[in-house]
C-alpha cells in the first residue's frame, strides 16, 4: 500500500512579506544584493569617501600624547595627517582594533595615541583617563568634563 503526502494547498508558495508576489520579492532581494555589492566594492577600492572625508579634516588638529612612560610628549598633529596614517596602516588597525599607536616625533617609539587638552586646566591626557563610569574627557588633574557640564545645564 501507497501513502501519498500529496495534500490538498501544499505546493502552493505563500505570497512574500508585505504581501508581495514571489517574483517581486525577488527581484527586490536582487536589488538589495547589487547595491551591497556595490557598496563593497567602492569600500574595498577606496571609493568609500574616506579620501574626502581625509580632506575634510585637514587643517583640523588633533591633541597626541606619547605612552611612552620616559617621552610623555604632548602635541597636535593636523586630523586629516592621522587619518592618512590610518588608512595607510590597515594591518595596525585591525591589530590594535580601533587607534593603533603611531612613532612619536620626539622618542621614535610606536607610542603616539590621541588625546584630550582640558580646556580648563591645560593638562594633556588620554580619553577615559579617569575610569569606567567616569566620562571620557574627564581631566585626572582637575576633574574637569565638558560633558559632564554640558549635560548639568540641560537640567
Amino acid at each position: 500500500m501507497k501513502i501519498s503526502r500529496k495534500k490538498k494547498g501544499i505546493n502552493k508558495l505563500p505570497a512574500g512579506f508585505w504581501g508581495m508576489s514571489k517574483p517581486v520579492m525577488g527581484v527586490v532581494v536582487v536589488i538589495f544584493l547589487i547595491i551591497a555589492g556595490v557598496i563593497f566594492y567602492l569600500r574595498a577600492s577606496g571609493g568609500s569617501g574616506l579620501d574626502s572625508t581625509i580632506e575634510s579634516l585637514k587643517g583640523q588638529m588633533q591633541w597626541m600624547k606619547c605612552n611612552n612612560p620616559s617621552c610623555g610628549t604632548t602635541y597636535e598633529m593636523d586630523k586629516g595627517e592621522y587619518q592618512q596614517y590610518l588608512k595607510d596602516h590597515p594591518g595596525e588597525v585591525m591589530a590594535y582594533l580601533g587607534n593603533p599607536p603611531l612613532p612619536c616625533k620626539k622618542c621614535g617609539e610606536q607610542s603616539l595615541l590621541p588625546a584630550i587638552k582640558c580646556p580648563k586646566c591645560g593638562n594633556v591626557f588620554f580619553k577615559g583617563a579617569m575610569g569606567k563610569g567616569e566620562f571620557a574627557d574627564k581631566c585626572p588633574k582637575c576633574s574637569y568634563s565638558a560633558t559632564e557640564e554640558k549635560r548639568k545645564r540641560k537640567r
